[in-house]
């Protein structure tokens, strides 16, 4: 087993840099030392190197892999919209990547990250960590050999913020960005939409929410499932709720697969209870993951 202690630079000093990733990778000394952060947000990345004592930061990305600073390894913890690009840009110079879920958010991305992987030969490393929780491994191998009779797959959980403001780290959500970046974000969602859906991109309001919703809390939920019980046969149903505003938060699909129906439910409500688990179904036992993030 190796004892290399993997240097890290850090992309994205948001959310989920500050309450998650920064503290693990801080804990996790044995195995890792984070060398680098680096976001557009010039406080973001300042709160983050004085509260975690990390010294080398920057707000470009290119000024940071052209650096002299040792990096071994990029987590890339940025908005959706620039995964594909900035995974890329990493594997071009060398390094190898954990990227936040989704890794792309076009099969054209996809395409693009997995030539770059294999032309750099790099690791690139996408964070669905239910699939390497322990308990997953045990239901995969409490249902092994067994006949699957029927699954059910569930994600039903309150806003995210319901979570995050009981991590205890303080978390600041600051503004200073790039007089471009916003509108540069808002081009690329809809470019990448529009490539996804085609003309039922502007259809109906609920299809960008449904859509986002599906790749992002939903992404977590189809890793997993596809991980236990493969691909399915096909989608028999998909429905969603009929929210006014815009909003799609509810959604219920039925998979088939051979010799078994897998029945899915998604939604984000406003109760502060995490509600998500894989639960299989066979005809001589039940056996249940759940998670509580």
């Amino acid at each position: 087993m190796s004892t290399k202690i993997l240097n890290v630079a850090v992309l994205g000093c948001g959310e989920v840099a500050q309450i998650a990733h920064i503290p693990n990778l801080v804990v996790a000394s044995d195995k890792y030392k984070v060398t680098a952060l680096c976001d557009v947000s010039q406080q973001s990345v300042k709160l983050c190197s004085s509260r975690f004592s990390i010294e080398n930061i920057f707000t470009s990305l290119t000024e940071m892999l052209a650096s002299s600073v040792p990096i071994d390894l990029v987590f890339v913890l940025t908005a959706d919209q620039y995964h594909a690009e900035h995974v890329i840009q990493c594997a071009n110079a060398g390094k190898h990547v954990m990227i936040e879920k989704p890794m792309a958010q076009t099969l054209a991305e996809y395409n693009a990250v997995e030539e770059a992987r294999v032309r750099n030969n790099v690791v690139i490393f996408v964070g669905y960590m239910r699939r390497y929780a322990p308990a997953l491994e045990r239901l995969k191998k409490e249902i092994e050999g067994k006949q699957i009779k029927y699954v059910r797959v569930r994600d039903i959980i309150g806003n995210n913020s319901y979570f995050t403001k009981q991590s205890g780290m303080h978390q600041h959500y600051f503004k200073d960005f790039p007089p471009s970046a916003s509108s540069e974000l808002a081009s690329r969602r809809s470019a990448n939409l529009l490539e996804n859906l085609g003309a039922d991109a502007e259809k109906d309001p609920r299809n960008a929410a449904s859509w986002g919703l599906l790749h992002s809390l939903g992404s977590h939920d189809l890793s997993a499932m596809r991980d236990v019980i493969g691909m399915p046969e096909r989608c028999v149903v998909a429905t969603r709720s009929d929210d006014e505003g815009g909003n799609a938060w509810w959604w219920t699909a039925l998979f088939q697969y051979k010799g078994f129906r897998a029945y899915y439910e998604m939604a984000i409500d406003e109760v502060a209870i995490f509600d998500a688990h894989i639960e299989v179904y066979t005809n001589d036992s039940r056996v249940k993951i759940q998670y509580d993030t």
